[in-house]
Protein backbone atom coordinates (compact mmCIF):
# COMPACT_ATOMS: atom_id res chain seq x y z
CA UNK A 1 0.00 0.00 0.00
CA UNK A 2 2.63 2.51 1.02
CA UNK A 3 5.05 1.30 -1.64
CA UNK A 4 2.57 2.06 -4.42
CA UNK A 5 1.90 5.50 -3.02
CA UNK A 6 5.62 6.24 -2.93
CA UNK A 7 5.96 5.45 -6.63
CA UNK A 8 3.03 7.73 -7.36
CA UNK A 9 4.38 10.75 -5.53
CA UNK A 10 8.15 10.48 -5.57
CA UNK A 11 8.21 12.64 -8.70
CA UNK A 12 5.90 15.24 -7.16
CA UNK A 13 8.50 17.94 -7.68
CA UNK A 14 9.92 16.45 -10.85
CA UNK A 15 12.77 14.87 -8.93
CA UNK A 16 14.21 18.32 -8.21
CA UNK A 17 14.26 20.46 -5.10
CA UNK A 18 12.60 23.86 -5.28
CA UNK A 19 14.77 26.95 -5.16
CA UNK A 20 15.61 27.82 -1.59
CA UNK A 21 12.89 29.70 0.27
CA UNK A 22 12.73 29.89 4.07
CA UNK A 23 8.96 29.34 3.97
CA UNK A 24 9.06 26.03 2.06
CA UNK A 25 11.45 23.27 3.14
CA UNK A 26 11.22 20.18 0.91
CA UNK A 27 11.72 16.90 2.75
CA UNK A 28 11.60 18.55 6.18
CA UNK A 29 9.27 17.62 9.07
CA UNK A 30 8.47 20.41 11.52
CA UNK A 31 6.43 19.84 14.68
CA UNK A 32 4.68 22.23 17.06
CA UNK A 33 3.74 20.48 20.29
CA UNK A 34 2.88 20.95 23.95
CA UNK A 35 -0.18 20.78 26.23
CA UNK A 36 -3.63 22.17 25.57
CA UNK A 37 -3.92 25.98 25.56
CA UNK A 38 -0.25 26.43 24.70
CA UNK A 39 -0.63 27.79 21.14
CA UNK A 40 0.33 24.73 19.08
CA UNK A 41 -2.23 25.30 16.33
CA UNK A 42 -1.46 29.00 16.39
CA UNK A 43 2.19 28.08 15.79
CA UNK A 44 1.21 25.90 12.83
CA UNK A 45 -0.94 28.64 11.32
CA UNK A 46 1.69 31.32 11.85
CA UNK A 47 4.26 29.04 10.20
CA UNK A 48 2.27 28.71 6.96
CA UNK A 49 0.59 32.12 6.66
CA UNK A 50 3.11 33.50 4.18
CA UNK A 51 2.86 30.45 1.92
CA UNK A 52 -0.63 31.35 0.71
CA UNK A 53 0.84 34.47 -0.94
CA UNK A 54 3.51 32.54 -2.86
CA UNK A 55 3.14 31.68 -6.53
CA UNK A 56 3.51 28.04 -7.56
CA UNK A 57 3.29 26.78 -3.98
CA UNK A 58 0.22 24.95 -2.71
CA UNK A 59 -0.60 23.68 0.79
CA UNK A 60 -3.18 21.17 1.96
CA UNK A 61 -4.37 20.87 5.58
CA UNK A 62 -5.58 17.71 7.33
CA UNK A 63 -7.03 16.71 10.69
CA UNK A 64 -8.22 13.35 12.07
CA UNK A 65 -11.93 12.54 12.17
CA UNK A 66 -11.66 11.71 15.89
CA UNK A 67 -11.68 15.45 16.60
CA UNK A 68 -15.05 16.81 15.46
CA UNK A 69 -14.55 20.36 16.72
CA UNK A 70 -14.52 22.98 13.94
CA UNK A 71 -15.24 20.22 11.43
CA UNK A 72 -13.66 21.02 8.08
CA UNK A 73 -11.36 23.69 9.54
CA UNK A 74 -8.10 24.10 11.39
CA UNK A 75 -8.82 26.81 13.92
CA UNK A 76 -6.67 28.81 16.33
CA UNK A 77 -8.42 30.15 19.42
CA UNK A 78 -5.59 32.61 19.96
CA UNK A 79 -5.95 34.36 16.60
CA UNK A 80 -9.43 33.35 15.36
CA UNK A 81 -7.74 32.43 12.07
CA UNK A 82 -8.93 29.30 10.33
CA UNK A 83 -8.01 27.28 7.24
CA UNK A 84 -10.17 24.76 5.42
CA UNK A 85 -8.89 21.22 5.83
CA UNK A 86 -9.60 17.65 4.81
CA UNK A 87 -10.86 15.38 7.60
CA UNK A 88 -9.25 11.93 7.48
CA UNK A 89 -10.31 8.79 9.41
CA UNK A 90 -7.94 8.42 12.36
CA UNK A 91 -7.15 4.80 11.47
CA UNK A 92 -6.59 5.52 7.76
CA UNK A 93 -4.00 8.30 7.58
CA UNK A 94 -2.82 6.90 4.24
CA UNK A 95 -5.85 8.63 2.70
CA UNK A 96 -3.77 11.79 2.86
CA UNK A 97 -2.08 10.56 -0.31
CA UNK A 98 -5.37 11.05 -2.19
CA UNK A 99 -5.17 14.83 -1.79
CA UNK A 100 -1.53 15.85 -2.18
CA UNK A 101 -1.01 15.83 -5.93
CA UNK A 102 0.70 19.07 -6.95
CA UNK A 103 1.10 20.10 -3.30
CA UNK A 104 4.41 21.21 -1.86
CA UNK A 105 3.40 21.68 1.78
CA UNK A 106 1.20 19.51 4.04
CA UNK A 107 -0.14 20.72 7.39
CA UNK A 108 -1.63 18.33 9.96
CA UNK A 109 -3.39 19.45 13.14
CA UNK A 110 -4.32 17.30 16.17
CA UNK A 111 -1.95 14.58 14.93
CA UNK A 112 -2.08 12.78 18.29
CA UNK A 113 -5.45 11.28 17.36
CA UNK A 114 -4.12 9.45 14.29
CA UNK A 115 -3.09 5.81 14.54
CA UNK A 116 0.63 5.08 14.47
CA UNK A 117 0.36 4.49 10.74
CA UNK A 118 0.72 8.27 10.44
CA UNK A 119 4.45 7.82 11.12
CA UNK A 120 4.91 5.76 7.96
CA UNK A 121 2.74 8.22 6.04
CA UNK A 122 4.96 11.05 7.26
CA UNK A 123 8.09 9.24 6.08
CA UNK A 124 6.61 8.75 2.61
CA UNK A 125 5.62 12.41 2.38
CA UNK A 126 9.17 13.42 3.28
CA UNK A 127 10.61 11.02 0.69
CA UNK A 128 8.37 12.75 -1.85
CA UNK A 129 10.07 16.05 -0.95
CA UNK A 130 7.04 17.61 0.69
CA UNK A 131 7.43 20.02 3.59
CA UNK A 132 5.39 18.44 6.40
CA UNK A 133 4.24 20.64 9.29
CA UNK A 134 2.45 19.00 12.22
CA UNK A 135 0.87 20.17 15.46
CA UNK A 136 -0.39 17.97 18.27
CA UNK A 137 -0.35 17.20 21.98
CA UNK A 138 2.88 15.58 23.11
CA UNK A 139 1.36 14.12 26.29
CA UNK A 140 -2.12 12.88 27.21
CA UNK A 141 -3.89 13.79 30.46
CA UNK A 142 -1.84 11.08 32.22
CA UNK A 143 1.36 12.89 31.15
CA UNK A 144 2.27 9.92 28.96
CA UNK A 145 3.19 10.05 25.24
CA UNK A 146 0.04 10.70 23.24
CA UNK A 147 -0.60 8.35 20.31
CA UNK A 148 2.04 8.63 17.56
CA UNK A 149 3.47 11.97 18.69
CA UNK A 150 6.64 10.64 20.32
CA UNK A 151 7.46 8.64 17.17
CA UNK A 152 6.78 11.65 14.94
CA UNK A 153 8.97 13.85 17.12
CA UNK A 154 11.76 11.27 16.88
CA UNK A 155 11.89 11.54 13.06
CA UNK A 156 11.28 15.30 12.90
CA UNK A 157 13.91 17.74 11.73
CA UNK A 158 12.62 20.51 13.99
CA UNK A 159 10.47 20.29 17.13
CA UNK A 160 9.15 23.38 18.90
CA UNK A 161 7.65 22.65 22.32
CA UNK A 162 5.16 25.16 23.65
CA UNK A 163 3.95 25.70 27.20
CA UNK A 164 1.19 27.71 28.81
CA UNK A 165 0.89 29.21 32.28
CA UNK A 166 -0.22 26.86 35.06
CA UNK A 167 -3.88 27.54 35.82
CA UNK A 168 -3.33 26.69 39.51
CA UNK A 169 -0.27 28.67 40.59
CA UNK A 170 -0.46 31.19 37.70
CA UNK A 171 3.32 31.26 37.71
CA UNK A 172 5.08 28.13 36.50
CA UNK A 173 5.16 26.98 32.87
CA UNK A 174 2.15 24.81 32.11
CA UNK A 175 3.56 21.69 30.47
CA UNK A 176 0.85 19.17 31.37
CA UNK A 177 -2.81 18.78 30.36
CA UNK A 178 -5.07 18.26 33.38
CA UNK A 179 -8.40 16.51 32.79
CA UNK A 180 -11.11 17.46 35.31
CA UNK A 181 -14.20 15.26 35.71
CA UNK A 182 -17.05 16.51 37.89
CA UNK A 183 -14.71 18.95 39.60
CA UNK A 184 -11.91 16.50 40.45
CA UNK A 185 -8.79 15.28 38.60
CA UNK A 186 -9.54 12.34 36.30
CA UNK A 187 -8.18 8.97 37.47
CA UNK A 188 -5.47 7.14 35.59
CA UNK A 189 -7.93 4.49 34.41
CA UNK A 190 -11.06 5.77 32.66
CA UNK A 191 -14.03 3.75 31.45
CA UNK A 192 -14.22 5.89 28.31
CA UNK A 193 -11.96 7.90 26.04
CA UNK A 194 -12.61 11.61 26.57
CA UNK A 195 -12.28 13.64 23.38
CA UNK A 196 -12.15 17.44 23.14
CA UNK A 197 -15.64 17.65 21.61
CA UNK A 198 -17.04 16.12 24.81
CA UNK A 199 -16.41 19.41 26.61
CA UNK A 200 -19.83 20.96 25.98
CA UNK A 201 -20.56 21.07 29.72
CA UNK A 202 -17.49 22.31 31.58
CA UNK A 203 -19.17 21.71 34.94
CA UNK A 204 -18.68 17.99 34.23
CA UNK A 205 -15.65 17.77 31.94
CA UNK A 206 -12.92 20.31 31.29
CA UNK A 207 -9.21 20.61 30.61
CA UNK A 208 -6.63 22.85 32.25
CA UNK A 209 -2.97 23.44 31.57
CA UNK A 210 -0.82 22.87 34.66
CA UNK A 211 2.79 22.73 35.76
CA UNK A 212 4.28 19.41 36.81
CA UNK A 213 3.88 20.29 40.52
CA UNK A 214 0.12 20.79 40.20
CA UNK A 215 -0.65 18.05 37.68
CA UNK A 216 -2.60 15.30 39.46
CA UNK A 217 -3.46 11.82 38.15
CA UNK A 218 -5.00 9.67 40.90
CA UNK A 219 -3.99 6.01 40.61
CA UNK A 220 -1.01 6.62 38.31
CA UNK A 221 1.53 3.82 38.84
Amino acid sequence: MFKDQTILYTSNNGGKHMNFNPNVKPGILEIFTGPMFSGKTQGLIHRVQKIEYMDHVSIEFFKPGADTRNQGYIFSRGTNIQYACKTIPANEPERIFDYIKDKQVVGIDEAQFFSKKIVRVAEELLKADLNLIISGLDLDYRAEPFGPMSDLMAIANNVEKYSGICMVCRENPGTRTQLILNGTPAPYELDTNILPQDLSDESKIKYEVRCIQHHIVPGKP
